[in-house]
């Protein structure tokens, strides 16, 4: 007799995840956690209201969809923050049965308090490393850059990448 499909009979299936934005992948939980931390202000006082306002339904244009995105950003200026966010995404990947995921990032909107792209990298990758160890989810950071940025930001970019 066959298994009836259900959540929880998909969560058990192996999956890979290759393309997953670090900054589209925060609990609002921990938005809201690291933005009382960190002194940021955001819009919204409970992860529900911070769920529904990142959850973005009619945007016009895509800068407009973008623009949430900022909040997620406002709170990824630290080592810490990074690191746990990265941890907490291949924690909650792994939850529903991913076994291999790859996580993309632009480093150089990390780095307006003072990170070094390296640090942004470290931390990011610490996270993973720490979920791999504690979840067995083997998780991967891409570099990636931004189509608004100029072409020179993103080939130094490219050439971190390479030497990292």
């Amino acid at each position: 007799m066959a298994k009836k499909l259900t959540v929880d009979v998909l969560r058990q299936l192996p999956k890979t995840e290759l393309h997953c934005h670090l900054d589209g992948s925060v609990r609002p939980e921990t938005l809201l956690d690291l933005a009382r931390l960190q002194k940021v202000k955001i819009p919204g006082d409970s992860a529900e209201e911070l769920r529904d306002y990142m959850h973005v339904q009619n945007a016009a244009s895509l800068e407009e969809y973008l623009a949430r995105f900022e909040v997620t950003i406002s709170v990824m200026q630290t080592a810490e923050a990074l690191e746990r966010i990265a941890y907490e995404l291949a924690e909650d990947a792994a939850r529903d049965g991913v076994t291999y995921l790859e996580v993309r990032n632009a480093p150089v909107l990390n780095i307006r308090r003072g990170l070094t792209l390296p640090q942004v990298v470290e931390a990011t990758v610490r996270g993973l490393d720490k979920a791999e160890k504690d979840l067995g989810i083997m998780g991967r950071f891409i570099v990636t850059s931004l189509r608004n940025l100029s072409p020179a930001i993103s080939l130094d970019l490219a050439k971190y990448e390479v030497d990292f």
